[in-house]
């Protein structure tokens, strides 16, 4: 990983004197901030929700238990996680492919998707995100979009589920993290959006559950998504990277 910005440390230290616990749904400031990034970089309309995580990984873990899915879908090439939170709610995990003509469209509850992917990176087309969203209408289930990658391109550009429902969010939640985008990942900053509805049933759990994240992580959060220069100076660190890992690879004769 690389530095976390200064600016962004700056308000970590400056918001360090946090004696009250916080809020769950997160502080008012926050929840301005995680709106107008939804709209203005994600795409976001209609009515939607946000709510703030400690971390997107813990979140990935605990969906299913928390929404109570006894059958959920994954992709064939995945995130560990995914399987492990299936597991871990007592669901049963089947993986499919990417063309979502394909998937059951009965008796499932939840289904994973992940733009770009981890590990192929692999970026979905329009028509495969609107082949998802007509599963869901189909099928009735809830489709969680994992965009943790979004800010990167590299060849092509994501896109997010909420840009490609027309505003029509019902059963679709996104989730997004800011340890990759600001390197942020000892901070456990992340956020998930969507149906207003999914939303508060995930509030309602974890605010008992004690799933608040900390003040200063909130402020943190805040101003690091004010700015979008730093995300852009590390998504060109991370296409240095790969050409020369590219021109690396292909000198030994190997290819991807």
């Amino acid at each position: 990983m690389d530095a976390t910005p200064d600016f962004i440390q700056d308000a970590l230290r400056e918001n360090s004197n946090s004696p009250s616990y916080p809020v769950t749904t997160g502080a008012p400031d926050l929840r301005a901030a995680l709106k107008d990034y939804c709209v203005r970089y994600l795409g976001a309309q209609g009515d939607f929700d946000v709510l703030p995580t400690v971390g997107s990984k813990e979140l990935v873990a605990q969906l299913p238990f928390l929404l109570q899915a006894k059958t959920i879908l994954i992709p064939e090439i995945a995130y560990p996680t995914y399987r492990v939170g299936g597991i871990l709610a007592g669901a049963e995990v089947v993986e499919v492919g990417i063309d979502a003509q394909h998937w059951p469209t009965s008796g499932v509850d939840m289904a994973w998707i992940n733009s770009p992917s981890n590990p192929t990176g692999r970026v979905h087309s329009q028509v495969e995100l609107d082949s998802v969203l007509e599963w869901s209408k189909k099928s009735g289930a809830i489709i969680a979009s994992d965009e943790c990658y979004l800010p990167f391109p590299d060849k092509n550009q994501g896109l997010s589920i909420l840009a490609s429902s027309s505003g029509n969010n019902a059963n679709i939640i996104a989730v997004h993290s800011l340890s990759k985008r600001s390197n942020m990942a000892g901070y456990r900053g992340a956020f998930v959006v969507g149906d207003p509805a999914l939303i508060s049933r995930l509030l309602e759990i974890r605010k008992h559950m004690g799933m608040m994240a900390p003040l200063p992580i909130q402020k943190s959060v805040t101003v690091a998504l004010s700015d979008q220069r730093h995300v852009e100076e590390q998504a060109e660190r991370y296409r240095a990277r790969r050409r020369i890992l590219k021109q690396s690879l292909e000198g030994c004769r190997l290819h991807y």
